[in-house]
């Protein structure tokens, strides 16, 4: 399961296309970039206060990621597991790990299953794509910010 709001986009890992994330304005449907924003030009980092002054704390974005699994694993394994998938966020978070985010992939070992941490963060990496991809997928609006499936309704899509 994932709770996806990053400061950063996210990226669809097929296409490589943000499918959600900062727009333009708001009233546009066309994405800011946000790792695009953050490095400005010539790699010059954008200013906290040229993304709001810090008005949104560093607890008001991330994504969290919950895999369980019925592998029996130590605490050292599991963190080894969540680790080794959390390196999936790249490929649908961009950027990830901000100091804006608070961005966390943890694994919940609830079984008696023979398996090693090597296949449960390999595997949980898939689990990270989906989940993330998913949740904004089936995220819903609220208030005046647009979801993914409005924003693509809006602009004739079929996402």
């Amino acid at each position: 399961i994932a709770v996806v709001n990053p400061v950063g986009d996210v990226i669809d890992p097929r296409s490589g296309a943000i499918v959600a994330g900062a727009r333009r304005s708001a009233d546009s449907t066309e994405f800011a970039d946000i790792a695009a924003t953050l490095t400005g030009f010539h790699g010059a980092w954008t200013t906290d206060r040229e993304l709001g002054d810090g008005a949104s704390g560093p607890l008001e974005n991330t994504t969290l990621v919950v895999i369980t699994t019925n592998a029996r694993l130590t605490k050292l394994e599991a963190t080894f597991a969540a680790a080794l998938a959390s390196q999936a966020l790249p490929s649908v978070v961009s950027p990830v790990g901000t100091k804006y985010d608070g961005d966390l992939v943890i694994v919940l070992s609830c079984g008696d299953a023979q398996s090693n941490p090597h296949w449960v963060g390999l595997t949980g990496q898939h689990v990270v794509r989906r989940a993330v991809l998913r949740a904004a997928e089936e995220a819903t609006s609220l208030g005046e910010i647009p979801s993914m499936r409005d924003l693509a309704s809006r602009r004739g899509d079929e996402r």
